[in-house]
């Protein structure tokens, strides 16, 4: 459950129907109920069986989700030393889905301008806005959009005996490379960040439409278990975060008292 009064999620609340699912130790407090037609899952850590169960279930039966994991969730900083946590789902890994929460895409294309320690603009690799052929023109969901930023996400790739398949909506350049997310506070220059990005690579998929039919991770616990997807699932992945916060999409402006 997310604490932040993000305004994306006061835009949600106005145009759906809106409920908060609380977790205790990672558990669900009230079970997944038949009138839920999709679930937004935002940087899933710790989920118990139990509820990865519920989720496995509810998407089996038909239902959608839209699931955004992090390698280093900014949103998660505070003052307290070390890195922000990483994301897991450990269902992509029955379903053949692949997200290293160790990594992160460095883009020199796409890199992003930011002010360095002498207030000079630096390029860096690890800010990204996404534009151009890395956005899918196929998709209903991405088609209409020009540009996306997103700060050191992670991509998502398909193991080779996976029977889901993965549909880009988010790729990055051609430019771009996967990077130990441990760096990222270790590594003030994004100069540095560059110099490990090799000059033409394959595009990485940093957001896609999961499909197909997976095979139930769990053994049966109640009579209505669903051993495999009745119908080819329908789930987007998304490997940020931080997209959703204020700064990477919206600008905010104080109107006679009002904020717009």
């Amino acid at each position: 459950r997310i604490e932040a009064p993000w305004r994306i999620l006061t835009q949600l609340e106005q145009l759906f129907e809106w409920r908060s699912l609380e977790l205790a130790d990672g558990s669900l407090t009230s079970p997944l109920v038949a009138d839920i037609s999709t679930l937004l899952i935002i940087h899933p850590a710790e989920l118990s069986a139990a509820t990865l169960y519920a989720i496995e279930q509810f998407i089996f039966a038909g239902g959608n989700a839209l699931i955004l994991l992090d390698p280093f969730a900014e949103s998660t900083l505070s003052n307290a030393v070390g890195a922000p946590r990483s994301s897991e789902f450990k269902l992509f890994d029955a379903w053949g889905l692949q997200f290293d929460p160790n990594s992160f895409v460095g883009d020199e294309a796409f890199a992003l301008p930011v002010l360095n320690d002498n207030g000079q603009t630096q390029r860096h690799p690890g800010l990204i806005g996404v534009q151009g052929a890395g956005l899918s023109s196929d998709s209903v969901i991405s088609s209409g959009i020009d540009s996306l930023n997103l700060g050191f996400a992670g991509a998502f790739s398909v193991a080779g005996d996976a029977v889901i398949t993965l549909n880009a909506l988010l790729q990055s350049s051609s430019q771009a490379a996967l990077l130990p997310s441990n760096l990222i506070l270790q590594t003030p220059n994004p100069a540095d960040f560059s110099a490990l990005i090799p000059a033409a690579s394959k595009p990485l998929t940093l957001a896609a439409v999961v499909s197909g039919r997976p095979t139930s991770a769990f053994a049966p616990r109640d009579t209505g278990h669903i051993t495999q997807a009745s119908a080819p699932i329908n789930v987007v992945v998304v490997g940020d975060t931080d997209l959703l916060t204020d700064r990477y999409w919206t600008q905010a402006q104080n109107y006679f008292g009002q904020s717009i």
